[in-house]
């Protein structure tokens, strides 16, 4: 009779080791539960440049520990099915909490998922996560002498610079 130590994971075996004697590993498999996500915090308006800290919570998000850290894999992904990888991510809540560091990106209805251990969670995010919206300041035309930005050729062609904010 014994407890199972903290850990993550799945499809694990057993053995038991008494006075360095080892026993045969088990034949029934066993597994710590499935990661759910269920929030999160700080996902709204991020800056486009990225290194913003988004916390994640749910279960079974894996303990607090450096052994486990290159287990622990979160991703994201917008409307437009780019995925992004935080480049940093640590569990700061044993098993409920996770803080990731945001990567460089744009848009919207981002949805987050974590992998703990080999065994992915579910997607949260939709509506509750997204980067800042592009934001124009000025437009300047490119040759000024040639192009009036009032009455732009309709067969297009003319070189503008647009300047803003969160272009990604």
């Amino acid at each position: 009779l014994g407890d199972a130590p903290e850990g993550l994971g799945k499809d694990l075996v057993w053995s038991i080791n008494i006075n360095d004697h080892q026993g045969p590993r088990s034949q029934d498999l066993t597994r710590y539960e499935t990661p759910i996500l269920t929030s999160i915090t700080n996902g709204m308006d991020l800056l486009t440049s990225g290194n913003e800290k988004v916390t994640l919570t749910g279960t079974g998000l894996g303990p607090i520990s450096t052994a486990f850290s290159s287990e622990i894999i979160v991703t994201y992904m917008n409307q437009m099915n780019e995925l992004f990888v935080p480049p940093s991510c640590l569990v700061t809540k044993s098993h409920i909490e996770i803080e990731c560091t945001t990567a460089p990106g744009t848009g919207f209805e981002l949805l987050w998922t974590a992998s703990i251990g080999d065994m992915s969670s579910n997607s949260v995010g939709n509506g509750t996560s997204s980067y800042e919206k592009p934001i124009i300041s000025s437009i300047i035309s490119i040759n000024p002498s040639q192009t009036n930005l009032l009455a732009l050729d309709t067969v297009g062609g003319e070189s503008l610079l647009i300047q803003g904010t969160n272009f990604g």
